[in-house]
Parts: structure tokens; C-alpha cells; sequence
């Protein structure tokens, strides 16, 4: 419910700072994975988790409003043994 976090003015303008010199599309927001495994199935995994990212255009898509398509079921079957 507090809209700055607890954090008091100074804080908050360090921040500000920070976040000014942040050279990625959405600030700081940067995500690292380490794969360990096979090299034949660390690319095959690594291409397929590539394809889930958005594009550029995706991104500008999203930003000016748009919506996606749902690849996920909308119902569940339940298979019992």
C-alpha cells in the first residue's frame, strides 16, 4: 500500500539515478540462466527458449496496446490410471 516501498527521498533518488543510466529496453529489469547439460541439448534447449521471448515488434505491440493470443488450454482433462 505505500507507493514508494518505505524507501525516503534519498533513496528513492539514488534510484532515479540508477535507473537513468540503465541502457536496457525496460531499465534494470535483466534476467541470468545457467544450462548445464549436453551441448547438443543446451542449444536445442536454448533455441527453444529463445522463441519464447518477444520480438521488437512484439514489444512495440504490447506497448501501444496490444494483445496476444493464449497458447495455453483453456480446459483440463483429467486422465485417470
Amino acid at each position: 500500500e505505500d507507493e514508494d516501498n518505505g524507501l525516503d527521498d534519498v533513496e528513492l533518488e539514488g534510484l532515479r539515478q540508477r535507473l537513468a543510466t540503465e541502457t536496457g529496453r525496460f531499465g534494470d529489469r535483466r534476467c541470468h540462466l545457467t544450462v548445464i547439460g549436453e551441448k547438443s541439448q543446451i542449444d536445442r534447449f536454448t533455441d527453444l527458449l529463445n522463441k519464447c521471448f518477444l520480438t521488437s515488434d512484439e514489444i512495440d505491440h504490447w506497448q501501444s496496446g496490444g494483445t496476444f493470443d493464449d497458447p495455453w488450454p483453456t480446459e483440463l482433462v483429467q486422465k485417470s490410471y
